[in-house]
């Protein structure tokens, strides 16, 4: 009887899930992207609307 042990690097390489992994972190930039301007002026109207 043969043992084989798996490592997390053979757990994670096989091809399909990196191509999933990939779109999966491309759209968390995009989103990251598009997000941070509308939050910074969300941001900067609540000081402003706070301080006048």
């Amino acid at each position: 009887m043969e043992m084989t042990i798996q490592t997390m690097g053979d757990i994670m390489s096989s091809g399909n899930d990196m191509k999933a992994a990939q779109q999966s972190y491309s759209g968390f930039l995009s989103m990251i992207k598009y997000s941070m301007p509308v939050i910074a002026l969300i941001t900067v109207l609540v000081i402003f609307l706070l301080t006048r």
